[in-house]
């Protein structure tokens, strides 16, 4: 993933154990979770105590425990394929995307999720991305005059989670977990990583800018650190 994130244009480095940046981002591949298990527990001791950013990504069945064993809560998976996205709870983080950015069910390789997420970490989180409650690839396949019929029907369908991208405060910090599949031989798909990741980092130095602005002494702003 190192290399696939750089190629968007992002510098990447490792956490050290002393890291202690207000403002640092982390990224963790969930495939990997298990080998890294070190350097993830460094990156949430950083963002709880100093505040930040953790974003864990590519999260699959095959890695969900080694994921749970540096959560607060658990979290579970259900299999959901879908592919289009809703927003949910309002966030600087998703505000900025269209619906068309979330819309794939007309691409080559239309699937966006193949998992929702779920459990007790969910429940007390706010999911920020979930699957689109119509299914519209099925919508696309069908002739005109079975599209309205085809769109109902697919609403009334009892359907897993599907939360995509949620979100929970972790001390000082934020926890971001995400089951997007984000290939980045996707044009769009990347397109859409990319701009997630650039709305983490805005949002992040705006809530930080933030609280400096309300906490700052009466002769003017302190500088971010």
């Amino acid at each position: 993933m190192h290399q696939e994130l750089t190629s968007l244009g992002f510098t990447l480095t490792t956490p050290t154990p002393t890291i202690a940046n207000p403002g640092a981002f982390f990224i963790v591949d969930a495939a990997v979770a298990a080998q890294q298990a070190a350097v993830i527990r460094t990156a949430m001791t950083a963002i709880t105590r100093h505040g930040g950013t953790l974003l864990v990504l590519n999260m699959q069945s095959r890695n969900i425990s080694s994921v749970n064993k540096m959560l607060p809560e658990p979290v579970a998976l259900t299999n959901r394929r879908a592919a289009s996205l809703v927003k949910g709870w309002p966030s600087n983080v998703t505000a900025p995307l269209s619906l068309a950015s979330l819309y794939f069910a007309q691409d080559k390789n239309p699937w966006i999720i193949a998992h929702g997420l779920t459990g007790p970490f969910v429940a007390h989180a706010q999911v920020l991305l979930h699957a689109c409650p119509t299914n519209w690839l099925a919508w696309t396949r069908k002739p005109e005059f079975l599209k309205p019929a085809t769109v109902y029907e697919s609403q009334r369908q009892t359907k897993t989670a599907g939360a995509a991208l949620v979100r929970s405060d972790l001390g000082k910090g934020r926890l971001f977990l995400a089951t997007l599949r984000l290939s980045l031989n996707d044009p769009r798909k990347r397109s859409l990583l990319r701009a997630l990741l650039v709305n983490l980092r805005v949002a992040d130095h705006a809530r930080r800018n933030e609280a400096t602005r309300l906490h700052a002494p009466s002769d003017g702003p302190r500088p971010l650190k």
